[in-house]
């Protein structure tokens, strides 16, 4: 560790400045940096320089953006607890190292990586000015890379192999970007938005527009669990066997409610065999009687709605702990006792403790294990955010020329 050096955040404020100043000339003394390694915010913010940031600035005190503190707030305990200022390495001293690797994980990263790699170069977003050095390396995961052109519009810079998603993505994604129905969309419009490959190898463009309109169209349902006896070719669920065994897991007491209510009702209306799984305990985030209160609201609920409260399986009985290999056992076992047709699974990752994303993964891997599968920051209340996702998700139906509704709950399905 002697040739790693990185600023010293614990110093008295009176020794900040001289602090600083040595720290550049240590750099200078030793004949430059050979290595930089480098993280990136969601500010845009390389080291801890944040927007506004020189290109010719030095090791320094700044004074942290609000949304690095955020981000910053789950290590910290809370973000009344995220130090306000921080030393950092400045944006000239970084530019004299001989190689500079940047690097970035999860789709968290996806935007801002974008912004740094294909954005204007701005001091609003300091990792843009990494494009003016030949010496830079972004080490990426998929996720992060994802809002790439190439990645995410790749029809614009490439020819594409056009198989049904990719086809689907660039007909969505050329609807939007005009503002008009799919069925509206011309030959022009392909051609001049990167499709015209698309248009003559697939086309016409009425034909192309007209399936996937009708693939769109197919995926609306007011029968989630299927609907018995009746063509299931045109519908996004089987209809045999008639009534299904449904596992709906649920980090939280009230994440079933609040994400798929509307589909949990018509599961049981509909006389589907349905099963809920609470995952988590609450021990370390509310108090006992707020905990003990949450309980009887899933009771009350599921009474509400004429479901059988022996059909509530509670997993997160035990204390708050790392992931471990019994997280996994259970889940396993309960999908093993119950054999479910049907399992729902919250997919809202942006939950900011993260544990939306650490049940999915623990369901997503008893699964692996009993079958191969086929291959959150947000500040509103959760429930607010789900109200907000299913209005948005019927505008975003409507705006492609089909049905309009209020609200409509969306999934992603697996084939396990």
């Amino acid at each position: 560790m002697d040739n790693v050096h990185i600023p010293d955040g614990t110093l008295p404020i009176d020794e900040i400045h001289e602090f600083c100043l040595n720290y550049e000339k240590k750099i200078t003394d030793l004949g430059g940096l050979d290595l930089q390694i480098l993280g990136i915010g969601r500010t845009g913010h390389i080291g801890f320089n944040e927007p506004g940031s020189a290109p010719n600035s030095g090791t320094r005190l700044v004074t942290l953006d609000d949304l690095t503190r955020r981000d910053a707030s789950r290590d910290f305990g809370g973000k009344e607890n995220v130090p306000t200022k921080a030393i950092t390495m400045g944006i000239g001293t970084i530019f004299k190292a001989r190689e500079i690797i940047l690097m970035a994980w999860n789709k968290k990263k996806a935007f801002i990586i974008k912004k740094a790699v294909e954005g204007e170069i701005s001091s609003e977003v300091p990792a843009t000015y990494l494009q003016l050095s030949d010496n830079v390396e972004f080490i990426i995961d998929k996720d992060a890379a994802s809002e790439l052109t190439r990645f995410n519009t790749p029809w614009l810079v490439k020819d594409c192999t056009w198989d049904l998603p990719m086809i689907k993505k660039a007909v969505i994604w050329l609807a939007n970007t005009l503002g008009k129905p799919i069925l509206k969309l011309t030959e022009e419009d392909y051609n001049s938005h990167g499709m015209a490959q698309l248009a003559t190898e697939q086309g016409p463009v009425y034909n192309i527009n007209i399936h996937i309109f009708n693939k769109l169209q197919h995926t609306i349902t007011g029968w989630p669990g299927g609907k018995g006896n009746a063509d299931d070719s045109q519908r996004p669920e089987r209809a045999v066997p008639d009534k299904k065994r449904s596992i709906i897991f649920s980090p939280h007491p009230d994440d079933d409610v609040i994400s798929m209510g509307g589909t949990f009702i018509r599961l049981v209306d509909q006389g589907h065999d349905v099963h809920v799984a609470y995952q988590t305990s609450g021990n370390t985030a509310v108090w006992d009687d707020d905990a003990l209160r949450f309980v009887e609201f899933a009771r009350d609920f599921s009474k509400s709605i004429n479901l059988d409260t022996s059909k509530l399986d509670d997993l997160g009985k035990t204390t708050r702990n790392p992931v471990a290999e019994d997280d996994v056992l259970i889940t396993m076992e309960l999908l093993e006792r119950v054999k479910p047709h049907q399992v729902f699974a919250a997919g809202d990752f942006a939950d900011p403790h993260g544990t939306h994303k650490v049940c999915f993964d623990i369901i997503i891997e008893a699964l692996r294990r009993l079958k191969d599968l086929f291959p959150g920051d947000d500040a509103r209340e959760f429930w607010v955010r789900a109200e907000d996702r299913t209005r948005e998700t019927a505008k975003a139906y409507d705006r492609l020329g089909l049905a309009e509704y209020e609200a409509m709950e969306a999934f992603v399905r697996w084939e396990y």
